[in-house]
């Protein structure tokens, strides 16, 4: 009897070990799942006055960040109240100082806005200084889409002067070979797309300004 138990003891021990999980390699030994890429979003800035910096409205509203959601991209709007080429917003600032931050994000795309505010200075210092900004940031960002928006007016009839400053606008972004949009005036004589001091557009108005630069955007000014 003692035999047959000292057998069976053995048995048991054996089938013990023979019945254990299939034998898997150490975690550690794993080879892991390579981690999914995730495509960084195209860079992206916006220079222009209160319009582009959404004055009045969340800055989500505005038709910079209207534009970069459409694209995916990702936008650091530098817009600010009042500037201009030449007209000093509301911190002393104009577009100098915009263009110098935007030099350091190294953008892939830059919507610049021609402004009302510049509709009183004088044109041939306005042409010199469009040439001059437009012509640092093309020399700085040989490669970057520079997208050019036609001053935004508001809900009444816009002067000749705001002429002379989309004029400017666009020869110095035809200059750096840049993709001029010219919106027209899609606000005027809708007082119900504006605020009530009848320049700065409302959150509906400013979808109209967005929607209108991507109706007359080419296909291909947005290729990188």
């Amino acid at each position: 009897m003692a035999l047959f138990a000292a057998a069976t003891a053995a048995v048991v021990v054996l089938t013990g070990c023979s019945a254990g999980a299939p034998q898997e390699p150490v975690a550690g030994l794993r080879s892991a799942a390579p981690a999914p890429q995730v495509a960084e979003r195209p860079v992206a800035v916006a220079i222009g006055d209160s319009i582009a910096f959404g004055k009045g409205i969340r800055q989500d509203q505005a038709w910079p960040s209207l534009v970069a959601k459409t694209h995916k991209w990702q936008l650091t709007d530098l817009a600010v109240s009042g500037s201009g080429f030449l007209h000093p917003g509301w911190n002393g600032t104009t577009f100098q100082q915009q263009v110098d931050q935007a030099v350091k994000l190294k953008p892939d795309y830059i919507l610049i806005a021609a402004t009302r505010n510049d509709r009183l200075e004088d044109p041939a210092a306005l042409a010199q200084k469009s040439t001059e900004l437009l012509g640092t940031l093309r020399s700085t960002f040989p490669h970057a889409h520079i997208i050019g928006v036609t001053a935004v007016w508001g809900a009444d009839q816009p002067p000749q002067t705001i002429t002379m400053v989309d004029d400017a606008f666009t020869a110095a972004i035809h200059d750096v070979d840049g993709t001029l949009v010219d919106i027209g005036f899609p606000l005027v004589g809708h007082a119900e797309w504006v605020q009530p001091d009848g320049i700065h557009p409302n959150p509906t108005g400013q979808e109209i300004v967005a929607k209108t630069i991507e109706a007359k955007l080419a296909p291909n000014a947005l290729a990188l």
